[in-house]
């Protein structure tokens, strides 16, 4: 399994996995932790892991974990995160359909491809 592409913002050791913010919003709609792994093809301790990860890297809880509830600064995080995956997604399919034109190499269509579950039309595509 290669690893997860890791946004750094130049906050000291503030790092942030596309995974993690897929997972977060994945947890968001499902409001329950089995069914967000499930979902996200990963086991639940993977997805409670990257969770504590990104609640780590953000700086404090994003969720209550029961009952379920986003905490303020889920709230507040939630939409940036959601705008952010998007423009990532929709940046990865420029990339993959403008480098051929351009004589640049094959190797982001194959290697970079979109996150699990990830749609260049939207945030995420689910399946059953």
């Amino acid at each position: 399994m290669r690893a997860s592409p890791v946004l750094d913002c130049g906050y000291g050791e503030t790092r942030v996995e596309l995974a993690q913010i897929q997972y977060f919003l994945t947890l968001c709609e499902t409001r329950n932790f089995t069914q967000a792994a499930r979902q996200c093809g990963v086991s639940q301790p993977s997805l409670s892991n990257a969770i504590r990860a990104l609640e780590r890297g953000l700086g404090g809880p994003l969720i209550r974990r029961s009952p379920f509830a986003l905490t303020p600064l889920g709230k507040a995080v939630r939409p940036h995160l959601k705008t952010a995956l998007r423009h990532i997604v929709r940046a990865r399919t420029a990339a993959q359909i403008d480098a051929p034109k351009l004589g640049a190499s094959s190797h982001a269509e194959t290697h970079d491809a979109p996150p699990h579950g990830a749609d260049p039309r939207g945030v995420e595509q689910r399946t059953a």
